[in-house]
């Protein structure tokens, strides 16, 4: 019974770790030639900083609306990595008009929704998480019962 419960919380443990919503920013597996490792004869220009191409682009709108939305969709899809940078940039401009603030929030959120990036805000416990303590504490309470009922019935008792 011991090796039972022993692997039940093993077996917790393991599935514990796995991620409980698919993960969507994973890059592809890219065959790598001996050809595409080769340098390359001219240096690339040097990108400017991200927050510089995101406070740009919220600048050329500052009315907001469909237009800003959509530039900041398509920005996203372009470079993945800017989507920090707009996250950030709305974070660090608490000043931001209303409705540049709003039409930049729903083209971020166009365009994770475009690459499949599924996110949430944490409001509650999962119910994966629920069911797992659960099933901990049925495990745990089963090997206790199995563990004590044995045992009880061997006991001996003082006369006294």
């Amino acid at each position: 019974m011991r090796k039972l419960t022993s692997s039940l919380v093993a077996a917790a443990i393991v599935v514990s770790g796995l991620p409980m919503a698919p993960a969507g920013a994973q890059t592809r597996n890219v065959e790598v030639t001996p050809a595409s490792l080769a340098p390359t004869t001219a240096a690339p220009a040097e990108a400017p900083h991200p927050a510089i191409i995101v406070a740009n682009t919220i600048n050329a709108f500052p009315s907001g609306g469909e237009p800003l939305r959509a530039a900041i969709a398509d920005l996203v899809i372009k470079d993945q990595r800017l989507a920090t940078a707009v996250a950030l940039h709305i974070r660090n401009h608490p000043t931001m008009p209303v409705a540049q603030k709003d039409a930049v929030v729903a083209g971020l959120g166009d365009a994770l929704n475009r690459l499949g990036i599924v996110a949430q805000a944490a409001d509650g416990v999962d119910p994966l998480l629920l069911a797992l303590i659960a099933g901990g504490a049925g495990a745990a309470g089963f090997g206790i019962y199995q563990a004590t009922r044995n045992s009880s019935s061997t006991a001996s008792t003082s006369p006294n």
